[in-house]
């Protein structure tokens, strides 16, 4: 793993020259294990990935705007047997463009299937910032993907830190023309839960 740390990028051919975190033991600005350097990494064990917009996307045929995303998976062997079975993510974006972009907010889809997905329920938790998924009934069976059968489990989504909306002690209202766009808890009664884009569960 050390070896093969992706830490410094190829600048002759267009990749910046830092990239995965290292911790610099010589302090010499360059990534060599040989002298004591290693994977700066959060967690026990950890996956970082890079990603890119470089190429048009397939699905809306929008244009690259340039950025950059950098990706740590991390997850932890010791603590609780709920800190045992989360796995956290770390985005950091980077603009790798020469176009400056302001007011840009960055979001996180999930496509929440248990198993087997036919039998799925899905809500939020608007004080934990939480959205969660749980099977409809005590038995998850096989589908369009295998279930998981007698005792079916449940996961959630929570996010820790990022861009919220202003608080506006209102609840603003719905745009009914672009509702996906707005996210969620916008129109239905309840102040400043848009804040976070999570809609109450009834």
């Amino acid at each position: 793993m050390f070896l093969d740390w992706p830490a410094m990028g190829d600048v002759t051919i267009g990749q910046a020259m830092y990239l995965a975190p290292f911790i610099d033991y010589d302090g010499d600005g360059y990534y060599d294990p040989a002298n004591g350097d290693h994977p700066c990494i959060a967690g026990d064990r950890a996956l970082y990935f890079i990603f890119n917009d470089a190429k048009a996307h397939a699905l809306t045929s929008g244009l690259p705007l340039g950025v950059e995303v950098h990706g740590m998976a991390y997850a932890f062997g010791s603590g609780s047997a709920a800190l045992q079975q989360t796995l956290f993510l770390h985005y950091r974006v980077i603009n790798r463009s020469s176009t400056p972009y302001s007011d840009m907010r960055i979001g996180l889809y999930s496509d929440l299937d248990l198993g087997n997905g036919m039998d799925d329920f899905v809500g939020t938790d608007v004080a934990r910032n939480l959205v969660y998924v749980l099977n409809g009934d005590a038995n998850d069976e096989d589908g369009f993907t295998p279930g998981y059968g007698g005792q079916p489990p449940a996961f959630g989504i929570v996010q820790l830190s990022g861009g919220l909306l202003p608080a506006t002690g209102a609840d603003e209202p719905a745009d009914n023309n672009m509702p996906a766009f707005n996210g969620y808890g916008f129109g239905d009664g309840l102040v400043d839960n848009e804040r976070s884009g999570l809609s109450v569960t009834r």
